[in-house]
């Protein structure tokens, strides 16, 4: 009779052969299967917290917005202080030595203008997972961007009023910027005027198209100057940005996208527009 062997180690079943690198009981699946179990679990709730910390942000943002709005050329700064209290960045304006008259506000969830808390490395390791984690990040739906804003006053009143929405879209960066105050900047509408294509309606309202670079990646933009002038289509096509963009799974493919109305009534218009050719993946120009 041929004796068989080596079925059964102690009391715990062998599905592989014995050994360092081949030795498979129930314990130790049990074990894999828990740290595996336990990897997965802790990166969806991770995941989870990220998506809902962004979406609690985009709501910030958009009362922000909501609040900048609202400001009016000659309101007075008690008006507007608890705006200032809320939004300003203190620290950047620290930084560079802003002036009292200028004020910058933004909501900033992804830091892009402040470093983490704590030490250096913390901040250093977190842009670089940013950037070397881009395509995974928007793959998951955690679109970086950043909505900036700011208002200027000049004896004690509001002066000018400013915002821009920085996001990462489908195919690259975008961007949507308006700028309210007294007169749009001569400067704006000079080649306009050089080139005969200058319009009264651009002294109370212009739009433009602008090139965009963040970091090593590329991206476009469309700028609004609207004056209090400006009639109702005017005010909405300058200010009408859609925050959607900031948390969309798949993100937003233009800047037809990101400010449809201001890219309406440029279309309308005849408004001279650049294109990109997209930064991660090709734009197929269907906004131009």
């Amino acid at each position: 009779m041929i004796a068989v062997s080596g079925l059964y180690a102690g009391s715990e079943m062998c599905i592989w052969p014995s050994g360092a690198l081949f030795g498979l009981t129930k314990r130790r699946l049990r074990a894999f299967v828990f740290v595996i179990t336990g990897i997965l679990g802790t990166s969806l709730i991770l995941y989870g917290a990220a998506r809902l910390f962004l979406l609690v942000e985009a709501r910030r943002a958009a009362s922000f917005l909501t609040q900048l709005n609202s400001v009016r050329l000659g309101d007075e700064r008690n008006a507007v202080l608890p705006l200032l209290r809320k939004y300003e960045d203190v620290w950047f304006e620290r930084q560079i030595g802003a002036d009292r008259g200028n004020y910058v506000l933004r909501v900033d969830p992804w830091h892009f203008y402040r470093p983490l808390a704590g030490p250096h490395w913390v901040d250093i390791s977190f842009r670089g997972a940013i950037d070397k984690l881009s395509s995974l990040r928007r793959q998951l739906g955690l679109r970086a961007w950043v909505v900036n804003g700011g208002v200027r006053l000049n004896s004690e009143s509001v002066e000018s009023v400013w915002a821009d929405v920085v996001v990462e879209g489908a195919n690259e960066w975008l961007m949507a910027d308006w700028r309210y105050g007294s007169a749009v900047p001569p400067h704006e509408t000079e080649l306009y005027k050089e080139g005969g294509k200058y319009r009264p309606e651009m002294d109370q309202y212009f739009v433009s198209w602008t090139h965009l670079h963040m970091g090593m990646e590329s991206g476009e933009g469309i700028r609004n100057w609207v004056t209090p002038l400006g009639d109702s289509d005017q005010q909405r096509a300058a200010r009408t940005i859609n925050l959607q963009c900031l948390t969309s799974a798949t993100g937003c493919h233009s800047l037809c996208d990101l400010m449809p109305d201001a890219a309406q009534y440029r279309h309308q218009h005849d408004y001279p527009w650049g294109w990109n050719s997209g930064s991660w993946a090709l734009q197929d120009h269907a906004c131009e």
